[in-house]
């Protein structure tokens, strides 16, 4: 049965409903469902959020960090008397100036671990970098021991691949930094003799080092075996 409140609320299920539309089930599942039935692969069922300022006699251009739309997930957390609590939350934000055929947006992602609130925990930004303030676990059950953390009951790599089109001679590399980039240290394989360090002796050679001032060291058993120093000298079991 559905009821209209005084205040134009419309209740599905619910004598007072708490939104322009509530659905409301006691003792069985509450789902809403919109369905297509159409021929034309183009044609689709869709849910669409929308915002515009002014009102809708005279509505106008939204501005940067306006939030466009949001799915909140909430739970209720008492048994008598307790407040509908946010659990996860997912917002659509505008990141930079509107304008015809122009909105940048972008996506958040928000949990709760435990408090009145949600924390925002992944935003993928309109250009479609992805920020991760937190740890990143790729199968790990628990939580990740690094910001990035991969594991496998089976065989774990990494796999860099540059130059897919082998048409322009990028390279393949991983860098490191420390120090506020005042020590950087690279692994990678350089499409172009010279391209990533001095003296560099042919293409797509595999180079392992430092690129500032600073020595570098290969090791086993936790004991430094061989020392490369800033200079190029180079000392085998010892420093």
């Amino acid at each position: 049965k559905m009821r209209i409140t005084s205040a134009g609320y419309h209740g599905i299920g619910t004598k007072t409903p708490d939104g322009k539309l509530e659905l409301s089930q006691d003792s069985a599942d509450c789902n809403l469902i919109v369905t297509t039935y159409d021929d034309d692969s183009s044609e689709y069922s869709s849910l669409i959020l929308r915002k515009s300022d002014g009102t809708e006699a005279d509505t106008d251009l939204i501005h940067d960090d306006d939030i466009l739309g949001a799915i909140r997930f909430e739970g209720l957390d008492n048994d008598s008397g307790g407040i509908f609590l946010p659990g996860a939350e997912i917002i659509a934000r505008i990141n930079g100036t509107p304008n015809d055929n122009v909105m940048p947006c972008d996506l958040e992602f928000w949990t709760n671990t435990g408090g009145t609130a949600a924390t925002q925990r992944m935003t993928i930004y309109e250009g479609g970098n992805v920020n991760i303030p937190g740890s990143v676990g790729i199968g790990t059950a628990t939580s990740p021991s690094e910001l990035l953390h991969l594991k496998s009951a089976t065989a774990a790599g990494i796999f860099i691949e540059a130059d897919t089109d082998n048409s322009s001679q990028e390279d393949a590399y991983i860098k490191l930094s420390a120090d506020n980039t005042s020590a950087v240290a690279e692994f990678a394989i350089s499409s172009n003799a010279g391209d990533r360090i001095t003296g560099g002796i042919s293409a797509n050679v595999t180079i392992l080092g430092s690129e500032t001032n600073d020595p570098v060291q290969l090791f086993t058993n936790n004991t430094a075996r061989l020392n490369i120093l800033a200079n190029g000298k180079v000392g085998i079991g010892i420093n």
